[in-house]
């Protein structure tokens, strides 16, 4: 920038926004702020409740689903073993929460996601892994017979992947705006 165009912005006379737009950005700026951690747990439960309907139907899940019987889209990874099956249960199952979050949420509401993301997954996933084993255990009528390796990469690569689809989505929202 040059002394002249320096000078003469520094001439500028300021222009003040209409009301009506000045009033509409503080009352979006105090609506971004009211993302809390809470606030922001309950949308993501609401959404992973409607994901979780959706993976049951296609993906059994410590015998719960899916529709008809059988196993589902697992059958490909069965014959890999529990750890494989549970690294893969647990990425589908909240990842597609992840990912349908991903595009149901408005931006703050992501950026509020992502900074919490740390605690509001893992607290889902274990919230999920309790339910979805009593329930199992209920309409199975006998406990869950799965081995802790299944259990833990279950909960290791649903509370990893969510975190990375939500992360990188922050991250490039981030990045158009450098």
């Amino acid at each position: 920038m040059s002394k002249k165009e320096f000078l003469n912005f520094i001439n500028t006379q300021e222009n003040t926004p209409p009301s009506g737009l000045d009033n509409k950005v503080k009352m979006q700026i105090i609506g971004d702020l009211k993302d809390t951690p809470r606030a922001m747990l309950k949308r993501l439960s609401i959404i992973h409740v409607i994901s979780a309907l959706f993976t049951l139907s296609i993906c059994p899940q410590f015998g719960i689903g899916p529709i008809g019987g059988g196993d589902g889209i697992t059958s490909f990874v069965m014959p890999y073993g529990n750890f494989v099956c549970g690294l893969f249960c647990g990425a589908f199952f909240l990842g597609t929460t992840s990912l349908i979050s991903i595009f149901a949420l408005k931006t703050s509401e992501l950026f509020a996601l992502s900074r919490n993301s740390f605690w509001i997954f893992p607290v889902l996933s274990t919230a999920s892994l309790i339910l979805l084993m009593t329930l199992g255990s209920v309409l199975n009528g006998r406990g869950p017979d799965y081995s802790i390796n299944f259990v833990l990469s279950w909960l290791v690569s649903g509370i990893l992947l969510s975190i990375i689809l939500v992360k990188t989505k922050t991250l490039a929202i981030s990045a158009l705006y450098r």
